[in-house]
């Protein structure tokens, strides 16, 4: 029986200090937002064929980006003479995401396995830092008593203490927290250009009036160099720029800097009421979502409407939006809050699915979303709704504005007066038509009703069409 392992730790300490402004600031993920925490997304890519993803790149620069990635955050890069678990460490807003997976390495003996996999946690990313930073420096002191004459661990020393650092790596910290690769020089000329633009952009608006409301906010927005283990609180820009597509145009940081403006110039303060804690532990997002969007329905629809009027809605609770133009036509839509609880949501006009009023309203309804779900990941709110933005806030984002348009009671009153089967296709279209919203959206809410089966819900889509 197996009483005691033994691993050579002093890797792993020189791993956490080389990457921890990797491990503390970088959120996105190499190649595609695959899944819905690190380690899940990471094993996805791996096992699937590289070529499904990121056709603009051969199979070369895609293995070497989800290898660079991994080894800047996987634990298991770390480990010289043993055994470490799957396990990833990655920012997630103002929190760091722990996660693991039953993942083995090649060459893990077949007898040999950890209990606890599949585990996701998200503390605070501060709480997190001091105590890897103590643990680090109490073992680095250990170390140094007892070989005081090593040259490596003297060097160590100096690389753990500077971490708390004076500001000096506030820009790669920045750029970790944009999605952007400082080990990159291509992408790091390329930040440094957009950043650029960025200050364009404000002087812009200096010099058409008031910019933003104060000093504080701006900082808020495009941050400020300082001190300490890790930046606790992502600039909004940034968190803009992290949640968008790999390539980001001049104009959309115009588009950016606008709508943060907007968020920060806003009249009123919004007024989102209390939605009831979820009823049920264990849920998936989208129940979480659909859950939370039929009790937004309850305590914000008249019980005698006879659709939801979400700009009605937006108006209300203080929230203001508009259409401009982003140059991802994958991006949605993007949504800000300021500290003064000022919202703004911008709806890009090149969606892929265009901006139809059914596809407006869910976006709106999506965005809504954000605000009363996603306030607790960021003390500052700012999300663009795409491709790149954390996978299982957009399937709560989509799930609530789909039971928010669609809720149960809406559904069913409607079905009954229309006196006919859910999967007709004429059927379909009238009641899509009664609550303005798109087949291809009824059909999916209505099956995760379980009020028609798969079969039935693409009869309501392909029906039609035949």
């Amino acid at each position: 029986m197996l009483r005691a392992a033994h691993w050579y730790v002093l890797p792993t300490i020189e791993w956490f200090i080389r990457n921890w402004d990797a491990i503390f600031h970088e959120e996105r993920l190499p190649l595609q937002n695959a899944g819905a925490d690190a380690a899940s997304a990471m094993t996805r890519l791996l096992i699937q064929p590289l070529g499904l993803v990121r056709r603009d790149l051969d199979e070369f620069e895609r293995l070497r980006q989800w290898q660079t990635w991994w080894s800047r955050h996987n634990l298991a890069d770390s480990s010289s003479g043993g055994i470490y678990p799957d396990l990833y460490l990655r920012r997630w807003g103002d929190l760091l995401e722990i996660s693991t997976s039953s993942y083995t390495a090649e060459g893990t003996p077949s007898h040999f396995a950890y209990r606890n996999v599949d585990i996701v946690a998200r503390p605070h990313v501060s709480d997190v830092s001091l105590a890897i930073h103590d643990v680090l420096t109490r073992a680095i002191g250990e170390l140094r008593h007892r070989r005081p004459d090593s040259a490596r661990i003297r060097e160590l020393a100096e690389a753990c203490a500077a971490l708390e650092n004076d500001g000096s790596r506030y820009e790669r910290r920045l750029m970790f927290l944009s999605g952007v690769d400082p080990t990159d020089d291509q992408a790091v000329a390329a930040f440094r250009s957009l950043w650029s633009g960025v200050n364009e952009a404000l002087r812009g608006l200096m010099s058409e009036g008031p910019l933003l409301t104060s000093d504080d906010s701006i900082r808020a927005a495009v941050g400020a160099a300082s001190s300490g283990l890790v930046l606790e609180t992502a600039p909004q820009l940034a968190l803009l720029f992290g949640s968008y597509s790999p390539t980001i145009t001049v104009d959309d940081v115009q588009v950016m800097i606008r709508s943060l403006h907007a968020a920060y110039s806003q009249a009123r303060r919004i007024e989102l009421p209390e939605l009831p804690p979820l009823a049920y532990r264990g849920l998936t997002a989208g129940q979480e979502g659909s859950y939370m969007g039929e009790e937004a329905y309850r305590l914000l629809v008249p019980e005698e409407a006879q659709y939801v009027d979400i700009a009605a809605i937006l108006g209300t609770l203080g929230i203001a939006y508009d259409t401009q133009t982003l140059s991802d036509p994958n991006t949605r839509a993007v949504t800000v809050l300021s500290q003064s609880g000022r919202a703004h949501i911008v709806v890009n006009d090149r969606y892929l699915r265009g901006i139809s009023e059914r596809v407006f309203r869910f976006s709106l309804a999506h965005e809504l979303a954000h605000l009363f779900l996603d306030r607790d990941r960021s003390a500052q709110l700012a999300v663009v709704s795409g491709p790149w933005a954390p996978r299982v806030i957009e399937q709560r984002a989509n799930a609530f504005a789909a039971a928010l348009l669609m809720p149960e009671p809406l559904l069913r009153r409607h079905a009954l007066a229309l006196e006919g089967q859910l999967w007709r296709p004429r059927v379909a279209q009238q009641l899509a038509a009664l609550l303005r919203v798109s087949l291809s959206s009824l059909a999916d809410r209505v099956y995760n009703l379980l009020l028609v089966t798969r079969e039935e819900a693409d009869n309501i889509i392909y029906g039609s069409q035949r």
